[in-house]
């Protein structure tokens, strides 16, 4: 350290004389040290930073492997049946997402709402900012029902009032008081969450219900328990239910354990994986640029160490100085690039998705600061080493005699330099081979057909209140209701509700068998996606109807009962006949209930539009069995085609909503269209920062190229003048000087090609409809940087071909 306090003004005063060259490293480094600290900050806030709970290591969230998906709440009596069958678990409880109504307030809302079984808060160790967490009395049966809220709704709700506590809120049609306010870093489970309420769930009317599956149950793991055994004494429960409960538990084939950090940081880890390599790729793009910059500084600073060295300056003293002004010029990057980083994360946050789990605790703090700064040092001192090594030591007469002009005969300055552009250039590849790949997936995406017409088409999700709107009856009258106040609106073409509308995030599943399909024991049958609409849904999204027909008023509960199913399901099953009039069996009550197929439509990108095609089920509000109306009135979506633009009717909309009922309050208010774009906002954020990381290492090279050919011919020109004098045209030494810096470029790209073949795999599961192997994209990738360092080498070609020979064999 004192060593480099006494070289520290030496090295100042000598970067203030070389200002451009000085200025050109900072700026370099800014860039790649700012975006790994601005990608490092996320990563370490979502994936890296440990829960807000009491040991999170321990938490792990408990799921039922079922066909199709291993990711399955539990019923009421089955978590029951778990929590008496184990003794691994200090403690078990439970959570599930609802929607809430806030109303009795200037403007009704919809809130998305987390319960919490009880223990929830202990298991945990959460506790709250402002107030308490619910007293064990407030878990029971019978007890007033009690709120917690998050800040964000406190303060943008209830302008941050500490009188809130207290306040009693209705929601859903109930009061609630409110006990506490839950502090910003607090995790919700539910996406979208703002309050979590305690689920007494003796008072719940799932409660005798082993099929109504909602719970999914998060355990405190007791110490030097292993997970797979574990898993193992879960399974053994779930098979002795199986047994027991064939009717509703035959699917259940075990259980997944995950820790709770996969369950809040889901598919993201990936992603940000990624990203942080790709922006470590621009980083080491970057040093080799500025290795090559510091080799052909220390190349013009020959004569200056010579000199130092005859006059008895030693050899450490020399590469120590150098290391120092690199180390300074590092430390002033990484200062830049925090400032940069601090921007570039409110941009992050303002275009990235708005899904992306914590992104609340996102910021530039202590641990980003200490990581920025040991990246600037490491980078510093590494990159001080090689020109150190490279001249610092060399003989002093050597040095002497070389002067200004005998570059050519520095051979291992010259290698050193080629290998640093290949590198640049094989990495430059890998990252636009990476880019390329994601911006065409992104196209195939877009151009997918998603089984319905986005345009013109406004929807929005409601809640009904459950004390109102308990049986299937209820809830279809008031979509009758509905659907009669919104059609009456000017401009409106169509209009539907159902249970839900594509591309949202709540799905539900049933199992189900058929006549003339392939037989199947109901512990094995397929799943189906499920759905409650009403007549006329299939023509508001614009989805074909492709044989038999739609559903109308006239299926009635007291009718034939009847299903509407998709293309997929109808190929799938019926393979070599139609479906129609054909019996089809669901599990949506317990008995199974029968209903003839009486329509086949086309296939819908529920899940998203990179999803593969489900089987559907289709079935009318009207004949859906009391069973299933609890998440009927939680889940009610609506659907508007409209002749002009769909946001202009929100607000009337909204005013219908309100008019028909106060304590229903729409939200999630959209067009399809944003819908859409919604579902691909991941896919689009990667591709676009990738986009821009490729098109920085796109440019470092092409600088870089332009750099180091520029110098060449600098170092050759009394080569060059010796050339031209003994007969070589312009054209000679245009291709001579192209082909000697486009030499390290054609192998970078050979290089890069092979790690961009061999890291394609890394990316496979994040492309839809292009291999990772993408021809068309290594090829234009290449052909791009090929361009890119043939302009950047041609403009110093140009200058060569100017040189006087007589000048140039004079200056000597």
């Amino acid at each position: 350290m004192l060593a480099f306090l006494r070289e520290l003004p030496t090295a100042l005063r000598g970067l203030r004389r070389r200002p451009g060259f000085s200025a050109a490293v900072v700026l370099t480094l800014a860039l790649g040290i700012g975006t790994n600290t601005g990608i490092f900050t996320l990563v370490h806030a979502v994936l890296l930073r440990p829960l807000p709970f009491t040991e999170p290591d321990r938490l792990l969230t408990i799921a039922s492997r079922e066909p199709g998906s291993d990711r399955q709440p539990f019923s009421i009596l089955d978590l029951d049946d778990l929590r008496r069958g184990t003794d691994d678990f200090e403690a078990l409880a439970a959570w599930a997402g609802w929607s809430a109504n806030l109303t009795a307030v200037d403007e009704p809302t919809r809130i998305q709402a987390q319960w919490a079984t009880a223990g929830f808060f202990r298991l945990l160790g959460a506790r709250a900012a402002l107030g308490r967490t619910p007293l064990p009395e407030e878990e029971q049966p019978g007890a007033p029902r009690v709120v917690l809220l998050s800040d964000s709704l406190w303060r943008g709700r209830f302008g941050a009032d500490p009188s809130i506590l207290g306040r009693v809120l209705t929601l859903n049609g109930q009061p609630f008081s409110v006990v506490g306010v839950l502090p910003p870093e607090f995790v919700f489970f539910t996406p979208g969450a703002e309050l979590v309420a305690p689920l007494v769930v003796e008072d719940d009317a799932r409660r005798a219900k082993r099929g109504a599956a909602f719970l999914r149950p998060i355990g405190r793991l007791r110490a030097h328990r292993e997970i797979a055994a574990v898993t193992a004494a879960l399974d053994t429960v779930v098979a002795r239910l199986r047994t027991a409960f064939p009717d509703t538990n035959s699917a259940k084939a075990g259980v997944k354990l995950t820790p709770l950090t996969e369950l809040v940081v889901g598919d993201y880890r990936r992603t940000l994986l990624m990203l942080q390599a790709a922006v470590a790729m621009v980083l080491l793009i970057a040093c080799t640029n500025i290795a090559s910059l510091l080799l052909t500084r220390a190349l013009r600073r020959r004569a200056e160490f010579a000199v130092r060295s005859a006059l008895g300056a030693a050899r450490r003293d020399l590469a120590r100085q150098l290391a120092v002004e690199t180390l300074v010029l590092s430390i002033f990057g990484g200062v830049l690039g925090v400032l940069a980083a601090f921007a570039g994360v409110k941009a992050l946050l303002a275009f990235g998705p708005g899904q992306l789990p914590r992104a609340n605790e996102i910021s530039v703090d202590g641990t980003v600061l200490a990581f920025s700064a040991i990246v600037s040092v490491a980078v510093g001192l590494a990159l001080g080493v090689l020109p150190a090594l490279q001249f610092a030591t060399a003989a002093p007469a050597e040095g002497l005699r070389a002067g200004n002009r005998s570059g050519s005969r520095d051979r291992r300055g010259q290698r050193s330099r080629a290998w640093l552009i290949g590198a640049e250039v094989a990495l430059s590849l890998v990252l636009l081979v990476g880019a390329g790949l994601l911006i065409r997936s992104l196209q195939r995406l877009r151009g997918t057909d998603p089984g319905f017409r986005a345009d013109h088409l406004l929807t929005a999700q409601l809640s009904l209140p459950k004390n109102r709107y308990s049986s299937p009856a209820t809830i279809t009258q008031f979509g009758d209701r509905l659907m009669e106040r919104v059609k009456a609106l000017p401009g409106v073409t169509h209009v539907a509700v159902a249970s839900v509308n594509p591309l949202t995030q709540w799905r539900a599943n049933v199992s189900f068998t058929m006549e003339g399909g392939v037989a199947a024991a109901r512990k094995d049958a397929p799943i189906a996606n499920y759905r409650a609409v009403a007549p006329g849904y299939f023509a508001t999204l614009g989805t074909p109807l492709l044989a038999g027909r739609d559903l109308s008023a006239s299926d009635r509960a007291d009718s034939l009962a009847v299903a509407v199913i998709s293309s997929n399901l109808a190929e799938r099953y019926f393979i070599g006949s139609s479906p129609l009039g054909k019996r089809i069996a669901i599990d949506d009550t317990d008995p199974w209930r029968t209903l003839e197929i009486v329509g086949v439509v086309g296939d819908v990108k529920h899940a998203g539009l990179d999803a593969d095609g489900t089987a559907d089920v289709y079935v009318p509000y009207a004949q859906t069995p009391q069973d299933v109306a609890i998440w009927l009135a939680n889940l009610f979506c609506i659907a508007v085609r409209t002749e002009g633009d769909p946001h202009l009717l929100a607000p009337a909309l909204r005013r219908e909503v309100l008019a028909l009922d106060r304590d229903v309050a729409p939200s999630a208010i959209r067009t399809m269209d944003e819908a859409v774009a919604s579902s691909l906002s991941v896919r689009s954020f990667d591709a676009l920062l990738l986009e821009l990381f490729g098109g920085t290492a796109l440019l470092l090279a092409l600088l870089g190229i332009y750099a180091v050919t520029a110098f060449a011919v600098a170092e050759h020109h009394r080569e060059i003048g010796v050339r031209m004098s003994l007969g070589a045209d312009r054209g000679t030494i245009l291709r001579w000087v192209i082909g000697r810096s486009m030499t390290p470029v054609v192998a970078g790209l050979l290089a890069g090609g092979v790690a961009a073949l061999l890291l394609g795999r890394l990316i496979a599961t994040l492309l839809f409809g292009v291999t990772a192997h993408d021809v068309t994209t290594f090829m234009a990738a290449a052909a791009l940087l090929g361009l890119a360092g043939l302009l950047a080498s041609a403009l110093p070609a140009l200058r060569a071909t100017q040189v006087d020979p007589m000048r140039a064999l004079s200056a000597d």
